[in-house]
C-alpha cells in the first residue's frame, strides 16, 4: 500500500496565538506489515490558519507493505513554534494504526481523518493500494480471488469436499461426481463409502454373499 499526508486542521489558532500557528511536524515515522521503518525528517508549515495542507509541507508518498490486518502504523508529533514562551507539543501519536480494510485494491486514494484533542484537531492522510498480494482481490485485499478458496492465505477450499489448485478434486479418494457425493466404486454406497451397494453381498470388495448359504452372482443361488 501507500500512503501520503493531506491535511491538518487546529481550531484553536486564535487561543493566545495572535492568530497564526507556526507549526513543524518531527519524528515522523511510518512502520510497514514487515518491521520497515519509513522516517520523515522535521517539516516546517509557519503562518497558518485553521488548516495546513500537508500536500506540499510533507509531500512524499510512502510505500508499505501492510500488515495481515492489512494496516501499518504512525507515529508524529505536531508543534506550535512560539519564540516568546517556547515550542508547544501540541498532539503527539505513537503507534497509530493506519488501516485499509477500506481500500479497494486499484482504486485510487481514499481519505481517513483522524481526530485529537477532543475534536479540534484533525489530520488526514490518504491511502491506496496499488495491487494485491497473490490469491486476494477486493476491499483491503482481504478476499479471496478465487471464489473456490477460503481461509488466511486462500489456500483452502471453500467446499470441504474439494481438494486441489482448483477444487475440482474430491478430498476423499472414494467419492466422486460434481458434489463428491457418489462412491467412487459403484459396489458401495453410505457417507464413508463402506458399505455394499447390494445387501446380498459382502467382504472388501463386495463380492462375498452375506448369507454363507448363498451362491452365484446375485447370491441368490443355494
Amino acid at each position: 500500500g501507500q500512503i501520503k499526508f493531506e491535511r491538518f486542521r487546529y481550531d484553536n489558532c486564535d487561543a493566545g496565538m495572535n492568530g497564526d500557528c507556526d507549526f513543524f511536524f518531527t519524528n515522523i515515522k511510518i512502520v510497514g506489515g514487515d518491521g520497515t521503518e519509513h522516517t520523515i525528517g522535521r517539516r516546517d508549515a509557519p503562518k497558518n490558519k485553521d488548516n495546513v495542507d500537508l500536500t506540499t509541507v510533507i509531500p512524499e508518498i510512502t510505500t508499505v507493505k501492510l500488515t495481515a490486518d492489512n494496516a501499518v502504523t504512525l507515529s508524529l508529533e505536531i508543534w506550535e513554534d512560539d519564540s516568546s514562551s517556547g515550542d508547544d507539543l501540541l498532539i503527539t501519536i505513537t503507534n497509530e494504526a493506519v488501516e485499509f480494510d477500506d481500500v479497494e485494491s486499484g482504486s485510487g486514494w481514499k481519505d481517513k481523518t483522524y481526530n485529537y484533542k477532543n475534536g479540534d484537531a484533525e489530520l488526514t492522510i490518504s491511502r491506496r493500494i496499488m495491487s494485491c498480494n497473490e490469491h486476494f482481490t477486493g476491499a483491503g485485499c482481504n478476499s479471496c480471488a478465487d471464489t473456490k478458496k477460503t481461509g488466511e492465505y486462500c489456500t483452502q477450499c471453500l467446499d470441504s469436499k474439494k481438494m486441489g489448485n482448483y477444487c475440482t478434486q474430491c478430498a476423499d479418494s472414494k467419492k466422486i461426481g460434481p458434489d463428491c457425493d457418489e462412491c467412487a466404486d459403484s459396489k458401495k454406497t453410505g457417507p464413508d463409502c463402506d458399505e455394499c451397494a447390494d445387501s446380498k453381498k459382502t467382504g472388501p470388495d463386495c463380492d462375498e454373499c452375506a448369507d454363507s448359504k448363498k451362491t452365484g452372482p446375485d447370491c441368490d443361488e443355494c
